[in-house]
This record gives C-alpha cells, sequence and structure tokens, in this order.
C-alpha cells in the first residue's frame, strides 16, 4: 500500500479553521481558553490541528505538543499536557518564558495538576516562576551546569534528580509516565555516563553536584 498523499496547501475547513484563529488571538492577548477537536477517524483533524499550529508557529507563538497515552498502557490522564510541558526543558530562556507562561495559565483556569507539574518541572530544570529582571540579569554569567560534562540528555536528569532521592524504577515511571523497563534502561544509562556501578553511587554524586531537585 502506498503512502498517503497530503496537499500542501489546506483546503476547505474555512469555519473551524476561522473559530479555531480567533481562540488563537484570544489567548495571544491574554485571555486562557481551549478547544476540542473532534470527529471520526480520516476526517482531518490532526491537518487542520497542525494547519493551526503553523500560523501560530509563524506569529511567535510557542506551541507544545504532548502525545495521547496509548492503548492498554498505564497513564493518567492529564499525561499528555504534562508531556507537552517536558519539551520546554531544552532552550533554556524559553523554557523559562514558557513554564511561567504554562503556570500562569492552569493556575489562571484552576488546573491544579498542571500548575503542580509546572512548578515541578521548573524547579527540576532550576528555572524561575518569577519574570526576570532585565536590567539585574545584564551581562550576569549563567551558572555553571554541574552535570554537563557526563553528556546526560533532559530526562536523564529528571530520572537522576529521582534516583537521587531513592526512588525505585517503577517509582520513577509512575512519575514520569514510563514503562519501568524505560525507567530501568535510563538508570543503567546513566551510570554508564557518571562512570557509577550502583544506584547509591550514582545519587552519591548527585548528591554532593547539588543535583537532588
Amino acid at each position: 500500500m502506498s503512502d498517503p498523499v497530503q496537499s500542501p496547501v489546506f483546503v476547505g475547513r474555512r469555519e473551524e479553521i476561522a473559530s479555531l484563529t480567533a481562540l488563537l488571538e484570544r489567548a495571544a492577548s491574554g485571555e486562557p481558553g481551549f478547544a476540542i477537536v473532534a470527529g471520526e477517524a480520516g476526517v482531518g483533524k490532526t491537518r487542520l490541528v497542525t494547519e493551526l499550529a503553523g500560523h501560530a508557529a509563524d506569529s511567535g507563538i510557542t506551541v507544545l505538543a504532548g502525545h495521547c497515552v496509548e492503548l492498554g498502557a498505564e497513564g493518567l490522564l492529564l499525561a499528555p499536557l504534562i508531556d507537552a510541558l517536558r519539551t520546554l526543558a531544552g532552550d533554556r530562556q524559553e523554557a523559562g518564558r514558557g513554564i511561567r507562561q504554562a503556570y500562569a495559565l492552569a493556575s489562571g483556569i484552576g488546573a491544579a495538576p498542571i500548575a503542580d507539574e509546572a512548578t515541578a518541572l521548573a524547579r527540576r530544570t532550576r528555572l524561575s516562576l518569577d519574570e526576570p529582571d532585565a536590567d539585574a540579569d545584564a551581562g550576569r554569567p549563567a551558572p555553571e551546569d554541574p552535570l554537563a560534562r557526563f553528556g546526560l540528555t533532559e530526562r536523564e536528569r529528571e530520572i537522576l534528580v529521582l534516583l537521587a532521592a531513592g526512588r525505585s524504577n517503577p517509582q520513577i515511571a509512575g512519575a514520569l509516565f514510563i514503562s519501568p523497563k524505560t525507567a530501568s534502561v535510563h538508570v543503567s544509562n546513566i551510570l554508564a555516563k557518571l562512570g557509577v556501578a550502583s544506584r547509591v553511587e550514582a545519587a552519591a554524586v548527585a548528591h554532593r553536584l547539588g543535583v537532588t531537585g
């Protein structure tokens, strides 16, 4: 079977894209809101949302994407939103701005679990939820990253913090919405990168470097 053909030009759905664009513009002006795009499989939901995301990105708006929990997999209802927040952890400046916006929005609409996750993510990545003082920060050197020399990924850094707190693989998996097997693989990679032979030694390294969440 050949791959599905998708036109590079968005056709139709004028009313839907107009409604979503209006919602996007209100959000950009500081008015929070949400929309549910629903319909049968194959009617073009993903194409519609992709078009809107492209429009938002072209307008300088940060676009986050979370992935649904697979059928039969364990996970919380808010896992896709939490997954979206974690995509902010790459660029620290952009991450700080995005996490602050996510926290403010979640707090404004009473979404406590998302606000709590934004707070936890800011703590793990050492980002502040307070607006930065541009004058105070001007010319100030960036703080040294104690883990830089080990080459840990953002996910491995998250797991190291939990490992240092004494979490087991199942507990790590539950906290990060991954499987225990995936958590085990990450822990093994962390031990190899840190050059240690046990979880206890890895935790000791994290504590010595002050990486404890």
